[in-house]
């Protein structure tokens, strides 16, 4: 069944209205609440009048003239040269030019993982039903780093899931979708940088990062099996990623004992197996 791309473009032009109606005219001298007229490039920016507008565009903190491309994540999904061609989440877009807080771009994130969850069900319940000798699975991938990126350290997660449409991705009808994951677990700063990005190795992070990591792993675990029924059938773990072995994941397996879909298999970053 092809995937719906679009999953999230809902709460994304709910979020861009928020911002709108707290920020108003973009125009920084201007803020005239009654603005209407949209970027046509962006269609997040609004001003009151063309003079607003060409003003935005050259000053300010932020000229518009720099940041249009940010608020659709840096560029337009048919030019962007990695990412598979996909838009980025509009969420970290507002966030890196600072017009929604780090609270609301970690909700907005996780409305994100729920979107993508919702669709992936909804094809994976039609390729089911249409799957007559028992191959396919309601299962997905994940491949999850920590980077350093807007200032803090954050766990990062792309998805794999299967689309009978798909052209890209690990393999015949699979594609990857980015940015399923985007949470902070830590503050970032120069040494933190360093350690986490040295000039060779895989990098690492402190013990409280790392417990953070594995309690935002574990939710979006249990969350995909008991809300939407889909097992995660294999993780890539990969920079900062390296410590995690199958004893970080004991408690979530007994929650998953009896779930629907109890059946994980995630490959350590030591070769081993945990399975739930």
């Amino acid at each position: 069944m092809p995937f719906n791309h679009n999953f999230a473009d809902e709460d994304e032009e709910n979020l861009i209205g928020v911002v709108r109606k707290s920020r108003g005219c973009f125009n920084f001298q201007c803020r005239d609440p009654a603005a209407t007229k949209r970027c046509t490039m962006c269609h997040v920016a609004i001003y009151c009048s063309k003079e607003c507008q060409e003003a935005d565009w050259k000053y300010g903190k932020f000229p518009h003239k720099k940041v249009c491309k940010l608020y659709r994540n840096n560029i337009a999904p048919d030019t962007r040269p990695e990412g598979n061609g996909q838009k980025g989440p509009v969420a970290i877009g507002l966030l890196s030019v600072g017009l929604i807080t780090e609270e609301i771009c970690s909700k907005a994130m996780r409305d994100r993982a729920d979107a993508f969850l919702a669709e992936t069900k909804r094809c994976l319940d039609i390729d089911l039903k249409n799957d007559k000798y028992g191959f396919r699975k309601a299962t997905i991938g994940l491949a999850a780093a920590v980077v350093c990126n807007l200032g803090k350290v954050r766990l990062q997660c792309a998805a794999t899931v299967h689309d009978s449409e798909a052209e890209i991705g690990f393999g015949q009808g699979m594609m990857t979708v980015n940015h399923i994951i985007f949470e902070a677990v830590g503050e970032g700063g120069d040494e933190v940088q360093k350690r986490l990005h040295p000039a060779s190795g895989e990098g690492d992070i402190s013990e409280d990062c790392r417990d953070r990591v594995v309690e935002k792993l574990k939710a979006f675990f249990l969350r995909a099996n008991n809300k939407y029924g889909i097992s995660i059938q294999s993780v890539n773990f990969g920079r900062g990623l390296k410590w995690i072995t199958d004893d970080d994941f004991r408690d979530a397996k007994k929650e998953l004992e009896g779930a629907n879909g109890g059946n994980m298999i995630i490959w350590m970053p030591d070769g081993t197996m945990w399975s739930g």
